[in-house]
């Protein structure tokens, strides 16, 4: 006598299978976040995907804080330079980034 339907059965453990690897998948690149920027808090300075990963930004948002910052137009400049490449220093990038948070413009933030 069956108590549980096979194919019932098939399906929760394919759903459980499906979840232990998603899990092991965000452990992985939580893993690898966190050696990026181990790596990255050792250098001097830093590229413009590094900086990214810092800063938790887009790739158009930063070349606009930068553009912004050789316009002159930007009341807190980005700290950058150019050198053929755009880098950035990463202790004054971190301080300008404590010091000079822009407000969130997501929907459900507060003014």
């Amino acid at each position: 006598m069956r108590i549980v339907d096979e194919d019932a059965l098939k399906a929760l453990i394919k759903e459980a299978v499906r979840e232990l690897i998603a899990e092991r998948a965000l452990l992985f690149a939580t893993d690898e976040t966190a050696q990026q920027l181990a790596l990255i808090n050792t250098k001097p300075f830093i590229t413009v995907p590094e900086t990214m990963l810092l800063l938790n930004v887009s790739k158009d948002t930063l070349y606009k804080r930068v553009r912004e910052a050789k316009k002159g137009t930007a009341q807190h400049p980005i700290p950058f330079q150019d050198i053929g490449a755009i880098t950035f220093p990463r202790v004054e990038l971190l301080e300008w980034a404590r010091t000079h948070k822009r407000p969130s413009r997501d929907k459900g933030a507060k003014p």
